[in-house]
């Protein structure tokens, strides 16, 4: 990354400074949280799961911090496949309301595409940006999926999917722009991100 110089974990202060972001969103997800658990839900599994999503954003800051001291390519990736999973199968069991038999189907199918993703592509091509293309995908077909069943949240799930997107973009155009100015797009990433991610509970809640 364009502001890393050393390993150490204070080798990128502007990364850790914009990792914050996830703290933040992550303190936010948990207030809207305790505020979901007082509307007294039908179920208790619903409120653990958006519990489930809220706790891991925090913890994917606080991960992120750590991994950049010493960073490789499969710690990095399985830390954010824990949460994409988690996520992944909250949604299509609670959202989408499959019985957890064809959530196992769903997962294992999610779990071959990402796969097969990794093996026919460089996971470092578009400066690791095509790790992300399942998701992308993913989050197109929930996206239309919440559009066709007229749910509450489908608007706030598109602009969390729409600024995903972007965030992958400026990862993406990263090393570009730091040959150019110095100055990376990862710290925009970070943030998108984590933005993007503070939405999810409240899509969860509708």
């Amino acid at each position: 990354y364009c502001e890393k110089s050393r390993h150490l974990v204070w080798a990128m202060p502007i990364y850790i400074l914009a990792n914050l972001s996830f703290v933040a969103a992550g303190g936010y997800a948990y207030w809207r949280y305790l505020q979901f658990r007082a509307a007294k839900f039908k179920g208790a599994e619903a409120v653990h799961a958006i519990a489930w999503v809220t706790a891991s954003i925090g913890i994917l800051g606080v991960y992120n911090y750590f991994f950049r001291s010493d960073p490789t390519l499969w710690a990095q990736v399985a830390v954010i496949m824990i949460y994409v999973f988690g996520f992944f199968t909250i949604f299509i069991r609670y959202v989408i309301g499959l019985k957890w038999k064809h959530v196992g189907v769903g997962v294992l199918g999610f779990a071959l595409i990402n796969y097969l993703n990794i093996e026919l592509h460089n996971p470092r091509e578009m400066n690791g940006a095509v790790f992300y293309l399942p998701i992308l995908l993913v989050l197109v077909i929930f996206s239309a999926h919440l559009h066709a069943q007229h749910k509450p949240g489908t608007l706030l799930f598109i602009q969390a999917s729409v600024l995903f997107m972007f965030a992958v973009f400026l990862r993406m155009l990263d090393a570009t722009v730091c040959e150019s100015t110095g100055i990376g797009t990862l710290v925009l990433w970070l943030v998108c991100t984590s933005i993007s991610l503070s939405f999810l509970p409240d899509v969860l809640a509708r």
